[in-house]
């Protein structure tokens, strides 16, 4: 059973890869540099939105260097504790901002800010929270994308 679990999801990772890749385009996605210890925990759950919306979008997603990538930035704007019974309750509001850039020039795009509300016991799980919210299907957000590869791809025959 969890042999047939393995091989169906290798088969739909190899199906997305497949239809990213038929477009020949493919960018990166960095992650700001983090300092503290549970950061990259939160980190992970943005990455995998962006990596399902850019290849949901049609672009391949490489780990490895590419000279264009989604720069993701993450900034708490308001934060307020209430007490939601027996215990405190965290409620974030967070900016989030897309860059497409690239990365030779550090030259930005195109940019997309999305504004996403939290709520937690603690401030990981408020922002996990916050960051579970994006809609990877929100039309804004595809077109920032399209936008985004279309700039890029022009900017590949220019060179």
């Amino acid at each position: 059973m969890l042999k047939k679990l393995y091989v169906l999801v290798l088969l739909i990772v190899a199906s997305n890869f497949g239809v990213a890749q038929e477009q020949g385009f493919g960018m990166g996605i960095l992650l700001p540099k983090g300092d503290a210890k549970n950061y990259y925990a939160r980190m992970d759950k943005l990455q995998d939105k962006l990596r399902v919306l850019l290849n949901e979008s049609g672009v391949a997603v490489f780990d490895i260097a590419s000279d264009f990538a989604v720069f993701p930035t993450v900034e708490i704007v308001d934060t307020r504790v209430e007490a939601y019974g027996q215990e405190n309750r965290l409620f974030l509001k967070v900016v989030l901002r897309l860059d497409i850039k690239q990365v030779s020039s550090d030259r930005v795009l195109t940019s997309i800010t999305k504004r996403l509300n939290g709520s937690g016991n603690s401030e990981q799980a408020t922002i996990n929270n916050a960051l579970g919210n994006l809609d990877i299907t929100d039309k804004d957000l595809k077109l920032f994308v399209v936008r985004g590869t279309a700039l890029a791809k022009g900017m590949m025959v220019e060179d």
